[in-house]
């Protein structure tokens, strides 16, 4: 009998709304024996079963990214979350990294390193206006 390691890994997924079209992003964990997307989706799904902002009217979570480096996950969710900040089209409440926190340089440049840019105008933004 073959013994499987079980790999931590960890995705980002957005959830739009279904009339302001504001998008809630968001992050979550899993283990599997395969990261890849079918692992992503099903932890997305397993978040989505009581997800707090199911009651508010978004829809279906999607994933949008997925690795075993929890600190590009978060600097992932950052970064999405200040792309539709920078649209007016943010669902979160608060941000997934405090402004406050050490490590957030390391987190988006990491997220950065991981994923590439979402655009020229979310690096103005966080490295002018923040």
């Amino acid at each position: 009998m073959a013994f499987f390691s079980l790999i931590r890994f960890y995705a980002t997924y957005t959830k739009r709304h279904s009339i302001t079209n504001k998008v809630y992003v968001g992050r979550t964990s899993g283990w599997t024996k395969v990261v890849d997307w079918f692992a992503a989706r099903k932890i997305v799904k397993k978040r989505e079963q009581n997800h707090h902002k199911n009651k508010d009217g978004y829809l279906e979570a999607e994933v949008d990214k997925y690795s075993t480096d929890k600190n590009a996950i978060r600097g992932r969710e950052q970064q999405l979350i200040d792309a539709y900040k920078a649209e007016n089209r943010c669902g979160n409440d608060y941000n997934g990294i405090s402004s406050r926190n050490k490590k957030r340089l390391i987190y988006l440049l990491t997220a950065l390193a991981a994923f590439g840019d979402i655009t020229l105008f979310y690096f103005i933004y966080i490295f002018i206006f923040k």
